[in-house]
């Protein structure tokens, strides 16, 4: 599966985004599946 950024999941989204990504604002977060 490819790896989407995944907002407002609570704890699980540190497994699907990088630490790095989790400080990036929640708008901003938000990215084509693309990516």
């Amino acid at each position: 599966m490819p790896r989407k950024k995944v907002v407002n999941t609570g704890p699980k989204k540190e497994k699907f985004i990088p630490l790095e990504d989790e400080i990036i604002s929640e708008e901003e977060v938000v990215v084509p599946e693309e990516e």
